[in-house]
C-alpha cells in the first residue's frame, strides 16, 4: 500500500505545500467565480477599445490617462474627475468626486494643485473638451474609455445617494456596461 504524499514532505516545510494548495485552489475559484470577466463583458470591453481607436485619431494631442493610473491618484486624493456629459446624464451617475465641467470652467484655479481628468460616456466630448483646455493653456488628461472603460475596470459610480449601478450610455450604440448595471439613455 502506497504511503500519501504528504508523509513524504517533511514537517518543516508541510505547511507551506499546504499554503501552497490552498492558494492554487483558491485561485481556482476566483478566476472562475467573481474575478472573472465574462465573455459579454470581454466582448463589450472590445467594442470600448475599438470605439476609443476610432475617435482617437481626431485628436492626436489629446493625453490620456487609463483606469488604473485614475484610481492610485484618486486613492492619493491628488485628482479631480471633470464630468463633460449633460446634467440629465449627471443625474444618472457620476464618478467619485467629480464635478461638472461648468462649475470647473468658472475657476478652473482652485483645482491647480490637482490632477484634471476629464470625462464622458467612452471619451469623444472629453477628449474635445481637454483638446479646448489644452488650447487655453489647462492640461486635463481624458480618461481612456470614459464612464465605460471605469466600471469595466472595477471603478464604482455615484449618484446622489450614494454608490450606485446605473449608468447613462449616451445612446443604444453605447450599451456597453458591463454586467451588474443598468444601462441608461
Amino acid at each position: 500500500m502506497k504511503k500519501p504524499l504528504i508523509q513524504y514532505i517533511s514537517a518543516k516545510n508541510r505547511w507551506f505545500w499546504i499554503v501552497v494548495a490552498g492558494v492554487v485552489l483558491c485561485g481556482g475559484v476566483v478566476h472562475h467565480g467573481l474575478a472573472s470577466e465574462s465573455s459579454a463583458d470581454a466582448q463589450k470591453r472590445q467594442t470600448i477599445e475599438k470605439m476609443v481607436a476610432d475617435y482617437r485619431a481626431n485628436f492626436p494631442d489629446v493625453i490620456e490617462m487609463s483606469t488604473s493610473q485614475a484610481m492610485e491618484l484618486m486613492q492619493a486624493k491628488k485628482i479631480v474627475f471633470i464630468d463633460v456629459r449633460r446634467p440629465n446624464e449627471q443625474e444618472v451617475s457620476m464618478l467619485p468626486g467629480a464635478i461638472p465641467h461648468n462649475v470647473f470652467l468658472k475657476n478652473p484655479d482652485t483645482y491647480s494643485e490637482y490632477t484634471k481628468v476629464g470625462y464622458c460616456t467612452i471619451g469623444y466630448r472629453s477628449s474635445r473638451f481637454t483638446q479646448m483646455m489644452k488650447q487655453n493653456g489647462i492640461t486635463i488628461y481624458n480618461l481612456h474609455g470614459g464612464m465605460l472603460g471605469w466600471v469595466h475596470g472595477g471603478g464604482k459610480i455615484y449618484d446622489k445617494n450614494g454608490q450606485s449601478f446605473r449608468i447613462h450610455v449616451y445612446g443604444r450604440p453605447w450599451k456597453l456596461a458591463p454586467e451588474g448595471y443598468q444601462e441608461v439613455w
